[in-house]
Order: C-alpha cells, then structure tokens, then sequence
C-alpha cells in the first residue's frame, strides 16, 4: 500500500512552519525532552528518510519538489548573515534526501539544471550542500558521470545552456577535491578531461564557465596520476587556429578588433586547423586533413596566371584559389603574412634554406629577388619584450628630440631650430616648436652655430607650464623655448 502524496506534502508544509520557530523555544524544549522522546523522534526521521526513498520512483513528483527547494534555499542564503545561524530548513531538507543514494543523485542533477547562472550565491549553495552532505561513493559518483553525458555536452553542436556547463564544472571541482585518492583518478577519465578542456579552448568564450574549468582541472591535478594524464591530455587537444597566406598592404591588421588575414579583400590565408581557406571574411572548406606540429605548409603565387596555391606535405589543393589576386590592383605588391594566437610560433623558410617539398614547376623564391635581412630584422620579439629593451636602451644627448633613433643634424629655417633629424624634418611643413612655415633644412655643420636654437626633450614645456614627455610633438604655437642661443 502507498501513502497519499497530499498527506506527506502536508506533513512536509507543517513541519516546515513549526521549525520557523525561534531559538529558544527548541534549546527550551531539547533541555526538557526526555531521552525516550529523543529516541522516538530519531526514529520518525529514520522512517521519513526510508519512506522518501521508497517514493523515488515518482521522479517527476521528486524532482519538482527538489527544485523547489533548492529555489528556496537561494532566496534564504542572502538573509544568512551570522556563522551560528542555523542552515536554512530547506538545505536540511535536501540534505535528508540526500543520505540514500538515488537522493544524492537527483539533488546534484537538479542543482546542475536548477541553479541560474545570474545568481551571484548560486556556486555558494553548490559548494555549502557538498560539503553537507555525505560524502558518495565511487559508484556513485560513476552513475553522476554517466547520467551527466559529458561526452555530448563537449561538442560543438551541444544546446546545454551556460548555467548547466558552470554547474557542471562547480560540482566537478568540489567533488575532486573532497574525494582524494583513488576517487579522484577514477573521476579523471578522458570523457571529463576532454569536457573540462573543451571549456577552455576557443571558440567557447564564456568567461565564467572557463574559470570554474579552470579550477576543476587544477582540484584534479592534486594527484600524480591525474597531472600526468592531464599534461598529456593538453599535448592531445586540437590547435588554436593559425592562418598562413598573403596580403598586400591595403590589407586591414587589426588584431584588436578581430580582423587577421584572410577578413578582407586584400589577403587570402589557409587555415589548417579548421580546414579552411578564408578570402574577404568568407571561408571555404578544402580537403587537407587538420595540421599537426610539424607540418609544413608550401605557398605558391602564380602571378601570371592569377592563382595561389597551398600545399601541406607536398600534397597540393585540388584547386587553386583565384579571388585574391584577380582583385589586386595593379602596381600592389604582394608578401607572406599570418595570423597567431598567444603562444604559437612558426618558421618562415623565403629561400634562405632548401625546400623540404618543393612544388613540381619553375619557381622562384622571395630572396631570389635580391632581398637580405639583417640578424635584428629576422628576429621579431613580442611588443612586451620589445617595450622593456627600448627602456633600457640608452639614447645619447644629442639625438632627435621626436623618434630618438638618429641624430639630431638638421636645422630648420628660417626659425633656426635644431635638435632634429632629416628623417623627422623632412615629414614637417612647419616647424614643431613655433610653427613657422619651414622654407629649408640645412645639415647642422653648414649652419652658423651663433644661430641655432637647438631644445632636448627634458626642457620642452607645454603652454600650461607641464613638462612634455619624451617624443611629444604638441607645442604651444605662441611659446617658444630655447636652451641657448
């Protein structure tokens, strides 16, 4: 025979209300019971529990309830202000439901589903039940994997929302972290490492979802056994994509707002990675299989003709691509570029060494032209590093006051001014400092030294008496200031 499910629930709303009562009258009344009336008590609650479990079955019913709660429980969490508050009777609740296992189960799936990713508290009432509740064994913890399908959650076409992926990677953590050991190994397999990173790696941007995965695969790599599988793992994962092609320079790089090469019409790139060709923000699928570290990519212009081709390994494209230079203007050069992510890096081979899958036509390689770098030109540092060498690069006195990169020879006339070089002067029509037209550049060994004016940087003034920085070219037109005459 059952139990009608009207009664319960109302047994449940009754009990719910006699425990808002306040503090005292329960100590008032635990300091009066007797250990009989205690005893009776802890069996009611063992036969509440044995009941509830025999009404898992009605999953539906259950379910709702749960969510229910656990709606309640974070609109009661914000009011707790006071560590010797009691926890809120519906985080009690959930935590009786969950001392059986098929409880625990439909508790953490329905806080997975339930929790809004809005809710600033919800990762709290996650890890508060956790840390609550009993502890689930290894078998059970399979069955929350199993039922969690992370495997279809990973991909790409998965419609799980963002709060569900955030839920996921709060419960992963924390359960990673209590259950050390064997547990945690077991937990570690390749179908949640694979999802954990998948979190993390482009194009998925959701900022919080990769900092709760982030902090899930940091709770696994606790164990020896899990860093080691989690390194290799990482070695595995696909690349960030990486675009090689040609450009000219018409052709718009603006990393910052998201245009590479191959995003306009003046640059065509092959993208290994995703298995694309792109060409004026349009993309193409071709038929070589996604690169790997390693590989080589050969590039082949076909001025004449109107065509580039791709190669990976010496195999080429079935078809070569046409737009990009039947739209170039004539007279536009035409020279390498790519496209990087942080951390990636690849070698250029112009000629300087031979091929390694030279394509099967008459060709000639971009040093073949004539072309030399210097040792300093071959090397391109990151703009941070390249900021801290010019720091530390000392600048002798008399360079020019405007790029610090040649000296200052060149006196301006009529108004005399020096501290210039012809590089910067012959980019001027009038004179920075007090705006005069400049009608001649004179080398500053041919100017009468009684005449010239010459500024260094350290003196320039502005017109509200602050002292420009190095390399500022804004002068007050009507102020002019000299070191000597």
């Amino acid at each position: 025979m059952g139990s009608c499910l009207c009664k319960e629930k109302a047994r449940r709303n009754h009990d719910s209300n006699s425990s808002r009562g306040s503090r005292s009258c329960r100590r008032t009344e635990d300091r009066n019971r007797s250990p009989q009336s205690i005893e009776q008590e802890v069996d009611f609650e063992t036969e509440g529990s044995s009941q509830l479990g025999r009404r898992m079955s009605m999953t539906n019913y259950v379910g709702n309830d749960v969510k229910d709660l656990i709606r309640q429980t974070l609109k009661v969490i914000r009011s707790l202000v006071n560590n010797e508050q009691d926890p809120p009777a519906s985080l009690l609740k959930l935590n009786m439901i969950a001392e059986r296992e098929k409880g625990w189960l439909l508790v953490v799936e329905s806080l997975i589903e339930t929790v809004p990713d809005d809710d600033s508290l919800g990762p709290a009432v996650i890890t508060l039940f956790l840390d609550e509740c009993p502890l689930p064994s290894k078998d059970t913890v399979h069955r929350l994997l199993c039922s969690l399908r992370l495997d279809q959650a990973s991909s790409s076409s998965s419609t799980r929302k963002r709060s569900w992926h955030r839920n996921t990677c709060i419960v992963l953590g924390s359960l990673a972290e209590k259950l050390a050991g064997s547990s945690s190994v077991a937990m570690c397999n390749p179908t949640t490492l694979n999802y954990l990173i998948s979190r993390i790696v482009p194009p998925f941007t959701q900022a919080r979802v990769v900092l709760f995965a982030l902090l899930a695969l940091e709770k696994f790599a606790q164990t020896s056994e899990n860093q080691f599988l989690i390194s290799r793992t990482l070695e595995q994962a696909p690349s960030h994509p990486l675009k090689i092609g040609f450009a000219t320079k018409r052709s718009r790089f603006l990393n910052h707002e998201g245009y590479g090469i191959g995003d306009d019409e003046s640059s065509v790139a092959y993208d290994g990675c995703r298995q694309l060709l792109w060409h004026n923000a349009h993309s193409s699928r071709h038929e070589h299989e996604p690169w790997c570290p390693g590989d080589v990519v050969g590039c082949l212009l076909n001025i004449p003709m109107g065509t580039v081709m791709f190669f990976l390994n010496g195999r080429p494209l079935q078809r070569p691509h046409l737009e990009f230079l039947r739209n170039r203007p004539a007279g536009d050069g035409v020279f390498a570029a790519a496209s990087f992510m942080s951390f990636q890096q690849c070698r250029f081979n112009f000629g300087a060494e031979p091929f390694k899958y030279p394509p099967d036509v008459a060709f000639s390689t971009f040093n073949d032209g004539g072309a030399t770098l210097t040792l300093e030109q071959k090397t391109i540092l990151p703009r941070r590093r390249r900021l801290e060498l010019l720091q530390k690069e000392p600048i002798p006195e008399d360079y020019c006051t405007i790029c610090y990169a040649h000296p200052g020879d060149t006196v301006l006339t009529p108004c005399m001014h020096g501290g210039i070089c012809n590089t910067c002067s012959l980019q001027m029509d009038q004179c920075p400092l007090c705006r005069q037209p400049i009608e001649s550049r004179l080398p500053i060994v041919e100017a009468p030294p009684a005449t010239v004016r010459k500024v260094s940087a350290a003196q320039l003034i502005s017109s509200s008496g602050h002292r420009l920085s190095a390399g500022q070219t804004t002068f007050a037109p009507a102020q002019r200031v000299t070191t000597g005459l």
